[in-house]
């Protein structure tokens, strides 16, 4: 009975590293795709070019497939969430964009600070704008990219997508 319990007891740990185990989306993967090491989402990306996605899978060129994230960090503003549509500068394209507002000013009273730190594009007041493609693979979005403004941020996205299609 003690041989028995042993090996029962062997067989839910293999069962249990089988089920953790993930290889960047070959193999065993975790039903959380959140638990993705940056190295596995970076070598997704790296990867999607060989993918062998066509033009029509992916429509890189289509504005309705890409979506984006402006997050403002300042001690001014008031935390919240909101989703709308933004445009670029020409006002050419409009793609829905998740803005989140994050209120900087409590980091103010934790003292260590690098000088500027809440001056205009310090650490603790700036933007970030990172645009995506929507199409999901694996949990992951393949064609991402991030700049200074929605232009700069959805361009990168568009050109990774269209790399992926042109091999």
């Amino acid at each position: 009975m003690h041989n028995i319990g042993r090996k029962f007891l062997w067989i839910l740990i293999v069962t249990g590293l089988m089920v953790s185990f993930q290889n960047c989306g070959r193999g065993f993967r975790s039903l959380e795709s959140s638990s993705n090491s940056a190295q596995c989402l970076a070598k997704l990306r790296a990867d999607a070019p060989s993918l062998n996605f066509s033009a029509t899978d992916l429509n890189c060129a289509d504005f309705n497939a890409y979506a984006c994230e402006r997050r403002i960090f300042s001690p001014d503003a008031v935390d919240m969430t909101e989703s709308l549509k933004e445009c670029t500068s020409d006002n050419q394209i409009c793609v829905d964009v998740e803005v989140r507002q994050f209120n900087t000013s409590a980091a103010a009273n934790t003292g260590g600070l690098p000088d500027g730190a809440f001056a205009a594009g310090g650490e603790f007041n700036h933007e970030e704008i990172h645009c995506y493609h929507r199409m999901i693979y694996h949990g992951t979005s393949l064609f991402e990219g991030s700049g200074d403004s929605l232009d700069a941020s959805l361009a990168a996205a568009m050109a990774a997508c269209e790399k992926a299609v042109s091999k």
